[in-house]
């Protein structure tokens, strides 16, 4: 991952992302993707959806820039995973603080 440290802000994302590849098959299938999104002062991402499963884990969420589900603001907390099925249009608005908000995505296949 290109942020190291993003792991260390909370130690539970270490643990889950190593279990999530003792889950992987041996065959060498791509079944997950994993990326760190980071949101500083005014990113954003635009509305989108993906053809796979979407798990999101929380690192340090920021509450004034929530998900965007279907158009419906959800504001997870830390170590909160939230899944997104196939399809479902999600987006993140800008950022309006000086916090950095910290996720890992995960497109999961389904097989």
């Amino acid at each position: 991952m290109g942020h190291p440290r993003l792991i260390d802000k909370d130690p539970n994302a270490r643990e889950f992302l190593e279990e999530m590849r003792t889950y992987a098959p041996k065959s060498g299938d791509d079944w997950v993707k994993a990326v760190s999104v980071v949101i500083g002062k005014g990113d954003q991402r635009a509305e989108h959806a993906h053809s796979e499963h979407t798990l999101l884990y929380y690192i340090d969420p920021v509450d004034d820039c929530p998900l965007i589900v279907d158009g419906v603001p959800v504001r997870p907390k830390r170590g909160d995973l939230v899944l997104l099925k196939p399809g479902v249009m999600h987006a993140v608005p800008k950022n309006p603080t000086t916090e950095t908000r910290i996720s890992v995505a995960m497109l999961v296949t389904t097989f």
